[in-house]
């Protein structure tokens, strides 16, 4: 397991794909960075200004646009008051090298461009660390009846790895992003008793208490491979913001049982793995809102833990924070 953990995270760091959509650059509400060598001092950028006072780039969002001339060229307003004369890729002043220009007296200096902003890559890709919960629902944070035996201790962490990403951008702002991750659960119980297998399910062990044997650890591990399917949103100065969320599935992998104690009845680490009754798949719910590479996450996964009679009616909850590139 940890040799698996080293080599997914090492993949973690090459494995990010941005696919940018073929967005019509005339579409309102689009950022753009503005380039002229003709602009004021005061940043303001115009055509037919008639001298050079040195390069300026401006960033600003589009607030309205209007065509003049019979469509000869657009002019477009910004909302921080900036407006630019546009000239179509190929006109009437001789400009045929399919590149618009911008605002210039000299309609042969074709080199100075309009470009969009494009959107940084999805929010996937990273390490997550959580506590991983088992509530009845959401509307019911507690345990069920059945259940009591599972209460949870703080050291319920779990942690997920995610080694691959894929953005599908289709505005400056806004993008679709799909990937590949490994979540590991921790269950970590505070009641002395042990889980065993019963029946193809999952049943409390009572020997513990009934022998006086006091454990120092108690836990259910599972393990998932999940994919996600999440529509995010960047904000704030060069979309250091973000916000996604959407939903996520998972195979489950593999799980498995383990106590720890240091009697004279019973001393060491003891597992058991597998035939716990555990669903196959999971799918829930998720959401992240972080700046650059930090964010805080939360996971609801609303199918049951357990498979119908083979143990509690229990459902996950993850809560925590992760750390992204």
């Amino acid at each position: 397991m940890k040799r698996m953990i080293l080599i997914i995270t090492i993949l973690c760091f090459f494995t990010e794909v941005v696919v940018y959509a073929d967005i019509d650059p005339t579409q309102q509400r689009e950022e753009y960075i503005i380039k002229d060598d003709n602009s004021f001092g005061d940043g303001s950028v115009r055509s037919g200004t008639g001298g050079s006072y040195g390069a300026k780039t401006v960033t600003g969002e589009i607030r309205e646009e209007y065509t003049a001339n019979n469509g000869d060229y657009s002019n477009r307003q910004f909302k921080d008051g900036i407006n630019l004369d546009i000239f179509p890729k190929v006109n009437s002043r001789n400009n045929n090298s399919g590149i618009n220009v911008i605002g210039l007296s000299n309609y042969s200096k074709s080199d100075e461009l309009i470009k969009k902003i494009k959107m940084k890559s999805g929010h996937w890709t990273g390490i997550s660390l959580t506590y991983n919960g088992l509530i009845s629902s959401l509307r019911d944070l507690s345990l069920p009846a059945d259940a009591s035996f599972m209460t949870q201790s703080g050291k319920s962490i779990g942690i997920s790895i995610n080694p691959f990403s894929y953005t599908f951008a289709f505005s400056p702002r806004v993008g679709l992003l799909v990937g590949v991750g490994f979540e590991i659960n921790n269950f970590r119980f505070d009641q002395n008793i042990g889980l065993k297998r019963e029946n193809g399910g999952i049943m409390v062990d009572n020997q513990y208490n009934e022998k006086g044997i006091p454990l120092k650890k108690t836990k259910l591990t599972t393990s998932y491979l999940n994919v996600p399917l999440l529509l995010e949103i960047q904000f704030g100065p060069k979309n250091k913001w973000f916000v996604n969320g959407g939903v996520v599935g998972g195979l489950l992998l593999g799980s498995h049982t383990k106590i720890k104690a240091k009697h004279p009845e019973l001393s060491g680490k003891f597992k058991q793995h597998g035939g716990f009754g555990l669903r196959n798949f999971h799918y829930g719910y998720t959401v992240n809102v972080g700046y650059k590479h930090f964010a805080i996450t939360a996971t609801y996964y609303d199918g049951l833990l357990f498979r119908s009679g083979k143990g509690p009616e229990l459902r996950q909850a993850n809560v925590g924070f992760s750390f992204l590139w």
